[in-house]
């Protein structure tokens, strides 16, 4: 959103994604300059009341990052607000051990469901933290995540690989906003 929050959405369907996309992300982006943020014009309260109108999973990636993005704290200061999220990131593999733990005791403490990513930035970060369950549809996946009825497993990637994708990622900013 606006406020620099990031939220993941996951649709049950594809003609919702579609639907969202046309008319609440296609031209409502903020341009970049400098780091890409992929900031939307909507404040996150905004975008909160705007998925409700979907059928969707609404995960909080990465809870206890640097700013600006630190939607730990963000909620922490609008409570009222966490009712619209289903679900946390409580296995970041870009994340530290520490901010890792501080998400998975938060979802713990709200009774929300808790979900894995690699958040990869480079292919070879691909599958080092995963959300996995039983059943093979997408709605099905998404219900049992929303009822916690899955697993997240993986780890955090070791010290030079998150050096490595910060400073391609850096980089790769870098050279955009320099062109």
């Amino acid at each position: 959103g606006r406020d620099f929050i990031d939220l993941l959405v996951y649709f049950y369907s594809v003609k919702d994604l579609k639907d969202f996309y046309k008319n609440y992300v296609r031209h409502h982006e903020i341009p970049d300059h400098g780091f890409q943020f992929h900031r939307l014009t909507w404040y996150t309260a905004e975008l909160l009341n705007i998925v409700k109108k979907y059928h969707c999973l609404v995960v909080l990636p990465h809870p206890d990052t640097r700013k600006p993005k630190n939607s730990y704290k963000f909620f922490n200061k609008r409570k009222e607000m966490i009712t619209h999220i289903d679900a946390i990131e409580g296995i970041n593999s870009l994340i530290t051990r520490k901010s890792n733990l501080v998400a998975i005791g938060w979802a713990e403490s709200l009774g929300k469901s808790i979900t894995g990513s690699s958040d990869a930035h480079m292919p070879l970060q691909i599958g080092k933290a995963v959300t996995c369950g039983t059943s093979e549809t997408i709605s099905g996946f998404l219900d049992d995540i929303r009822k916690q009825r899955h697993k997240v497993v993986g780890q955090e990637v070791g010290l030079i690989n998150k050096f490595t994708t910060t400073y391609k990622i850096f980089k790769r900013n870098w050279a955009e906003w320099n062109s």
